[in-house]
């Protein structure tokens, strides 16, 4: 029911210590495979120990990338931070991925082996996933800003009773996903657990199928 919030098709990302027959291992990185899945209907594996990108390498995979690193990345070479001290706040705050696995899969629909899933949406899509987070108590999303697209896929491990809002870095897409994204698309992700939450309470709530024929709509001049 919830695949009604998107454009697209629903993305289930999982870790696994293999790849799934029939699933293609790919060079795309964690951006692009996203969208790749979510767009063209597509099954991809990366392997993350030879992911490239070096935010995806400390946010996924961060043994790979040493945090001075990716802090010099972040204030001398795509300068989103004035000091490093800004730069590492930002890094404790976003964390890093909790799970390990030697592949991370994509694919489209809602699968059985799904850790996260994943929705692109444009904003009052995502307004209406908010919503009915709204009804189950949930009155935060887990937005953090200037944070990397790849958080898509981990940041529902470190806050599982939040729905993640991911605005698709700048960086991502003007540049590393450049064509993947259109203007005002972002992800919304959330662990499986609370998608099956989120479609209990589409029957009775307004941001679903719920229709309040009470409510006052008042008079206005037209735009």
């Amino acid at each position: 029911m919830l695949k009604r919030y998107t454009n697209y098709v629903p993305v289930s990302v999982s870790f696994s210590k293999v790849r799934p027959q029939g699933v293609e291992s790919t060079n795309d990185l964690i951006c692009t495979a996203l969208a790749r899945c979510a767009k063209k209907n597509k099954s991809i594996a990366i392997e993350i120990q030879k992911h490239r990108c070096r935010g995806g390498k400390y946010f996924v995979c961060g043994k790979n990338c040493p945090q001075k690193e990716i802090e010099h990345v972040y204030v001398e070479e795509e300068q989103v931070f004035s000091e490093k001290s800004d730069a590492r706040k930002f890094l404790n705050q976003v964390g890093q991925c909790p799970v390990q696995g030697k592949y991370l899969i994509f694919e489209p629909g809602f699968s059985v082996r799904a850790d996260v899933i994943c929705f692109l949406c444009s904003p009052s899509q995502a307004c209406q996933i908010l919503g009915l987070g709204a009804k189950l108590g949930l009155l935060q999303a887990d937005l953090v800003p200037a944070i990397s697209t790849c958080a898509t896929v981990f940041r529902s491990f470190l806050c599982p009773k939040k729905i993640h809002v991911n605005l698709i870095d700048t960086f991502d897409r003007n540049y590393q996903a450049k064509g993947f994204y259109q203007e005002g698309e972002i992800w919304v992700s959330f662990v499986p657990d609370l998608k099956n939450s989120l479609e209990g309470v589409m029957k009775n709530s307004p941001y679903g199928d719920f229709f309040p024929e009470k409510v006052d709509v008042y008079d206005v001049l037209p735009l």
